[in-house]
């Protein structure tokens, strides 16, 4: 499930929409990568060393992804997640889902039934030589491309932040809430920081300044005034 916010500066509105990965992992899109190196794996070590890390093998599932996750990699062919049942013709992938046999993802003159092997020990590679997916022994080595699903939070999958407002109803700019810190994490901007409170537990409000996130455990109408000041080029949102 992707990370939904949206953060009210005055009248207008920000959607967030792309993926919080696991640490160590790369966002591509909206879905969460790591790419093992340039070590070669056969097909089932490839399975068994993503699975250890918390995530599976690449199954691309639109034009889209397979694209976008292509053009980050390493000209080198790589595994895809799905496998050759010469019995019923299909190809079942790790993600539960079915490669179409008709599907133009397949390089020219690869497609199913066209080039060996048809044993049930066949698997897919992508090919940059082929621009598409080919179909290998399974004892074959390449490289490895792992997925994960983004990060969730059971009761936090949706948040809307707001600025704090005067008496008047005006956006006070320039304040942030202090002494109420529960954590300080680097963020490039205040949509990040958004969502690293999203996902952090106990968290009701931030304070952004210079790419520094902090994620408070209250909001200006649950501590005093005093806490509540003016430092010039501080951002405070609060979810509501």
């Amino acid at each position: 499930m992707l990370v939904f916010l949206i953060i009210l500066l005055g009248s207008s509105t920000i959607q967030r929409t792309d993926a919080l990965c696991p640490s160590g992992w790369e966002s591509i899109g909206h879905g969460c990568y790591k790419y093992l190196g340039d070590a070669k794996f056969t097909y089932s070590e490839a399975v068994s060393r993503c699975s250890s890390i918390g995530g599976t093998l690449f199954v691309p599932n639109s034009n889209d992804e397979l694209h976008a996750v292509t053009r980050a990699r390493n000209p080198y062919p790589y595994w895809v997640g799905c496998t050759y049942e010469a019995m019923e013709g299909t190809f079942p992938c790790e993600d539960g889902t079915q490669l179409d046999v008709n599907s133009t993802w397949w390089a020219t003159s690869w497609a199913p039934n066209t080039r060996p092997p048809n044993t049930t020990n066949s698997c897919l590679f992508y090919s940059y030589n082929y621009s598409g997916l080919v179909k290998v022994h399974c004892h074959l080595t390449g490289e490895t491309l792992c997925e994960a699903k983004p990060k969730t939070t059971p009761n936090k999958s949706a948040g809307f932040f707001s600025i704090a407002k005067d008496n008047d109803g005006r956006p006070l700019i320039g304040h942030c809430l202090t002494d109420h810190v529960i954590k300080t994490v680097p963020a490039k901007t205040k949509l990040r920081c958004a969502a690293e409170c999203i996902h952090e537990a106990g968290c009701k409000s931030i304070n952004y300044k210079d790419g520094v996130c902090e994620l408070n455990e209250e909001t200006r109408a649950s501590v005093l005034s005093s806490y509540f000041s003016q430092y010039d080029g501080c951002s405070y949102y609060e979810l509501i």
